[in-house]
C-alpha cells in the first residue's frame, strides 16, 4: 500500500510513501490555535497593551510569562504528533448501506503519545494513550450509501495535548481504492423452471448437463408434456398417465448470466446477482459470472468471490 499526503493549496504539501511503516515528520505537521487558544492569545494581548500604556513592569513581565507558556504549548503539541509511527492503514470492502471500516495501527518509538484524534468525514476515533514502544489499533466507521470504487477518504490525525491551546494536525490519504459492493437483495433466488442442459433457468444460471431417472407413472395433469404420455397404459384402458422422471441436476458449477436475468432495473439486477454470489459462496458451489464485456470463469473461494463482487461494484452500463 502507498500512503500519500493530502494535496491542499493552502498548505502546499503532497507526499507519497512507498511502504509502511511511515512516520509523521515535522514537514507535514501544521498547527492552529484552538478556541481556548484564541481566548488565551487575546488575554495576553490585552494584558500586554494595558501594561505597556500604563508602564506597568509587573504586567509586562506577566504577559511575557504567559507568552512563554504559549510558545511551550506550541512546541509540546507539535512534539506529541512528531514521529508518530503509522504501521498500517486498511480499508475494508463493504456493501452499500453499510459502514465502511478503516483500521489504523499506530505506535511510538521515542515517547508516549497522548490524546491522538483520528477523523474521516464526520467520524472520529480517540486514542487516549500510545505508550513508548507499543502499538495500538484504532477504527473509524463512516457510511457508504452507494456502490462503486472510490478514492479513499482523507484521514486527519490531530492532537491538542497537553494544554489544549493549539491543535497540531496532518492529512493522510491511503492510496488503496475503497470498494463498495452492491447491497445484497433480500428476495430469494427465483426457482429453476427449466432443467435441460442447454437451457437457461430463470435465475440466469446455465445448468450443467442433467440426468433423468425413470420414476414410474402418474396421472396426467393439464400442461404436462404430451410426449411423455404413456399410450401403452391408455390403450389398456387404464386412463391417461404420463411418465414421471426424477431430474438429477449437477449444481456444482453454475454460470450466472447477466442477459438472462429478467429484471430491467440495473441496480436491482446487481443486488440480485450479489445475493446469488453470496449464497453460492456460502454453499461451496462453483460459479462464474458473465456480464457485458466481462466474463469471470467458474471457480470458488474468497478471491473468486471478491473478484465477482468487485466487478459488480464497478459496473457501468453506459460504457
Amino acid at each position: 500500500m502507498i500512503l500519500k499526503f493530502h494535496k491542499n493549496p493552502l498548505f502546499r504539501f503532497s507526499r507519497k510513501i512507498s511502504s509502511f511503516p511511515s512516520y509523521i515528520n515535522k514537514k507535514y505537521i501544521y498547527i492552529i490555535p484552538t478556541s481556548p487558544g484564541i481566548i488565551f492569545l487575546s488575554v495576553i494581548f490585552i494584558i500586554f497593551i494595558g501594561s505597556f500604556n500604563e508602564n506597568n513592569n509587573m504586567g509586562l513581565l506577566f504577559s511575557f510569562f504567559l507568552f512563554s507558556l504559549l510558545v511551550t504549548s506550541i512546541w509540546e503539541t507539535r512534539k506529541n504528533l512528531l514521529n508518530l509511527k503509522i504501521n498500517s492503514i486498511n480499508i475494508e470492502n463493504t456493501f452499500a448501506g453499510q459502514n465502511s471500516r478503516v483500521i489504523i495501527n499506530l505506535s511510538s518509538e521515542k515517547k508516549d503519545k497522548e490524546m491522538i484524534v483520528l477523523k474521516a468525514r464526520d467520524c472520529e476515533a480517540l486514542v487516549e494513550l500510545i505508550k513508548k514502544n507499543s502499538a495500538i489499533t484504532a477504527e473509524i466507521f463512516y457510511s457508504s450509501s452507494r456502490r462503486g470504487i472510490f478514492e479513499p477518504e482523507t484521514i486527519i490525525i490531530s492532537s491538542s495535548s497537553p494544554f489544549g491551546i493549539f491543535r497540531a494536525f496532518s492529512y493522510i490519504i491511503p492510496a488503496d481504492k475503497q470498494v463498495v459492493y452492491p447491497k445484497p437483495s433480500f428476495q430469494p433466488i427465483p426457482p429453476h423452471y427449466t432443467m435441460d442442459s442447454d437451457e437457461i433457468s430463470d435465475t440466469g444460471s446455465r445448468i450443467k448437463k442433467n440426468e433423468e431417472n425413470y420414476n414410474g407413472l402418474r396421472e396426467y395433469v393439464k400442461g404436462d408434456n404430451i410426449k411423455r404420455i404413456s399410450w401403452k397404459a391408455y390403450s389398456k384402458g387404464l386412463g391417461l398417465f404420463v411418465k414421471d422422471f426424477e431430474t438429477n441436476v449437477d449444481k456444482d458449477e453454475i454460470l450466472i448470466l447477466w442477459d438472462k436475468i429478467p429484471i430491467e432495473n440495473t441496480e436491482e439486477k446487481l443486488e440480485l446477482i450479489c445475493k446469488t454470489i453470496l449464497d453460492f459462496d456460502s454453499a461451496g458451489t462453483k460459479y462464474g459470472l458473465v456480464m457485458p464485456d466481462l466474463k469471470i470463469p467458474v471457480s470458488k473461494g474468497e478471491k473468486h468471490r471478491i473478484n465477482c463482487l468487485s466487478a459488480l461494484a464497478e459496473f457501468n452500463e453506459n460504457k
